[in-house]
């Protein structure tokens, strides 16, 4: 059936804009069809029904890495591919949009939400955007990009104004939205927060950007409450105010009274919702599973192995086999997802390290088998009186191996971390059991920026899992023994201390946040202001050792490109992720050295030598003029750097735009 919103009476159109529940638009059988949305980015959460107390249940589905490991994967194969299964997932549950994926910038170390996004570069989050998004519609399920835009605090977030400069806001915290409209989502959200002092569903500046600039012709769906004048939503193009709520069908109706909003405004936003639904019926066809339960856990596994990040190996990675190994530390669902919407009911538990171990190395002697598994350091959980025991346990072993975690009630949407360090009692457990035995090896369960300070001499190796899903240990295991070379890099700098920050610099103003760094944001600020970070952007080692030569960059059909070699001079085959940095010469005081440009992931054989061409996207050389409300060329000389990380670049030319 065609959906055609001319059948509908003018009061059924009102109501066609105001969302019917929680999860569906509202319908009308034989003239508008049924419109079914779930979160998320993490994979699927369809809610079943409340569970009482305010307390919702879901369905079981694929617990998949977060945005924030895909990210550090730098693969948009691997992003892809998660994406395709979380929408089998989708198709399973008869799920017709899910709500995803978040693509805000990581301007606050701090914010809740920050296992949700990808980076704090804007081309790299809004280049793995858009595979996620073709990831999923492929399969004929649509999407929701969000929270369009600038939010980057979970801090009174509803009412919380990001205050950005237009420059800023066009090149920095705008652009991840453009490039991951490309995918053409069939749905962009809005965020809760305001921007310069307009709430963004009922910002007119942003919508005309999405609508024009960015040519998004899908719906415009306001964050669940997000919206707070529905008729000033409406002419900003916000079609649907989800949930259902009587006020927003009551104030459209005094709009169109007052003559505020016409008919024709409302008609636009209904037109939107029938294409959509239209979109959702044309593409049934694609909705074909290509994965069982099976094969999506084996994803969600190869999502955790492309993504985890190894920050410090004093040499005692990869694990020899038939060691005795002590396992300690807390691990089970709480550390494999941030909080909120994003939240999975997994179909396979996690397992903790003292069980996949043994499933890579079978000749492992996993000491704490009589004992319970695993000792925690968690006052809260009361086993931290088990510290005396542990220690007796690990003066022998060959390997200590301790998972180190945050969790999802720590990091969640609609609050931020007060602290980016770890509990003091985790910290304090890994310095004593160092103590007794330095052979340490630290695993890190989180979401965003850690800080490591306390602990880390204590670590002889440091891998950073992050909320890597279901099969995280599984692949932790596999990254432990050498099965795999680590490959991922951080997208996102891992600063000392959380006074380093910018954001915490700044702080909160009295009508919410302002962007005084302005394209200062993330390594882009700690490079220019010469701040010393712990783990930069673009940072991880891996077992294999690169070299890097022959730089040269060439133009062809007006395109740029950086051709160099990578040599693998090791005899360890493992895959490497090579990025592409631009700097203008004549930068001004507020301008950044240099920005990544391009990036991407190639498997090396071990003492293999590889030719690779990586595009330099043209954004690099431009910056916006407010005055034009253009993208321009800066012309002059430029820096084109190569190499391993943000830090590490052997290669450099200069070239003139």
């Amino acid at each position: 059936m065609a959906n055609d919103y001319k059948q509908l009476t003018l009061d059924e159109k009102l109501r066609l804009l105001t969302g019917k529940n929680v999860w569906e638009f509202m319908y009308y059988p034989g003239k508008v069809n049924q419109l079914k949305m779930s979160d998320g980015p993490c994979g699927l959460r369809k809610v079943s029904h409340d569970g009482g107390e305010g307390k919702q249940e879901s369905f079981k589905a694929t617990a998949m890495p977060a945005p924030s490991v895909l990210s550090n994967s730098w693969s948009r194969e691997t992003v892809k591919k998660v994406a395709s299964g979380i929408a089998d997932d989708c198709i399973e549950q008869d799920v017709d949009v899910l709500l995803a994926v978040g693509v805000n910038l990581k301007r606050d170390p701090r914010c809740g939400r920050n296992f949700e996004y990808f980076s704090e570069d804007a081309y790299l989050a809004g280049t793995l955007a858009k595979e996620f998004l073709d990831g999923v519609q492929e399969k004929g399920v649509g999407t929701s990009l969000k929270h369009y835009c600038a939010n980057n605090t979970e801090r009174d977030r509803l009412w919380s104004s990001s205050n950005v400069d237009l420059r800023t806001l066009n090149e920095l915290y705008l652009y991840p939205f453009e490039l991951a409209t490309k995918a053409n989502p069939t749905t962009v959200m809005s965020s809760y927060n305001l921007v310069n002092g307009t709430h963004t569903a009922e910002n007119d500046y942003l919508t005309k950007i999405l609508r024009n600039r960015f040519s998004f012709k899908g719906v415009y769906v306001s964050d669940w409450n997000a919206c707070h004048n529905r008729s000033k939503a409406l002419l900003a193009t916000c079609d649907v105010d989800m949930p259902y709520v009587d006020d927003s069908y009551i104030n459209l109706k005094k709009g169109l009274e007052d003559g505020y909003i016409t008919e024709a405004d409302v008609d636009a936003s209904c037109q939107r919702i029938c294409n959509l639904l239209n979109w959702v019926e044309d593409n049934k066809p694609l909705r074909v599973k290509t994965t069982d339960l099976t094969s999506r856990h084996a994803i969600a596994k190869e999502g955790a192995l492309e993504g985890a990040v190894l920050l410090k190996n004093d040499g005692i990675l990869p694990l020899k086999t038939g060691k005795n190994i002590a396992v300690f530390g807390k691990f089970d669902g709480e550390n494999i997802a941030g909080g909120g919407s994003a939240r999975v009911n997994p179909y396979v538990d996690a397992l903790p390290l003292n069980k996949t171990i043994p499933m890579v190395d079978p000749t492992a002697n996993i000491f704490d088998k009589s004992y319970g598994y695993i000792f925690g350091y968690s006052k809260a959980m009361c086993d931290y009186d088990n510290l005396p025991l542990a220690l007796e346990i690990a003066k022998d072993k060959d390997y200590i191996v301790i998972h180190a975690s945050t969790s999802y009630a720590i990091e969640s949407e609609q609050h931020d971390r007060q602290s980016i360090k770890f509990d003091p009692y985790i910290e304090d457990f890994i310095n004593k059991i160092a103590k007794i035995n330095p052979n340490v090896i630290v695993v890190m369960y989180a979401g965003s920026v850690i800080d490591v300070s306390a602990w880390e001499k204590s670590a002889k190796a440091i891998l950073y899992a992050g909320f890597a899903g279901e099969a995280v240990n599984e692949a932790v295991s596999e990254l432990l023994f050498g099965k795999v070379s680590p490959s991922g890099k951080l997208s996102e700098t891992f600063i000392n201390k959380l006074e380093d920050s910018f954001a915490y610099q700044i702080g909160y103003g009295d009508y919410g946040v302002d962007y005084k760094e302005g394209l200062l944001l993330g390594y882009r600020y700690y490079d220019k202001k010469k701040v010393k970070v712990r783990y930069p952007f673009g940072y991880g080692l891996s077992y294999a050792k690169f070299t890097y030569s022959n730089l040269s960059v060439t133009e062809k059909d007006g395109n740029l490109y950086a051709t160099f070699d990578v040599k693998n001079d090791s005899d360890v085959s493992a895959k490497e992720v090579v990025q592409v940095y631009v700097g203008y010469q004549k930068a001004g005081k507020d301008e950044p050295i240099r920005t990544l440009a391009g990036f991407d992931k190639h498997y090396i054989e071990a003492g293999k030598t590889k030719t690779i061409t990586v595009q330099i996207n043209p954004r690099a050389f431009e910056f916006y003029n407010v005055s034009t409300e253009e993208f321009e060329v800066k012309h002059g000389k430029y820096d084109v750097f190569v190499g391993g990380s943000s830090k590490d670049l052997p290669l450099s030319a200069v070239i003139l735009k």
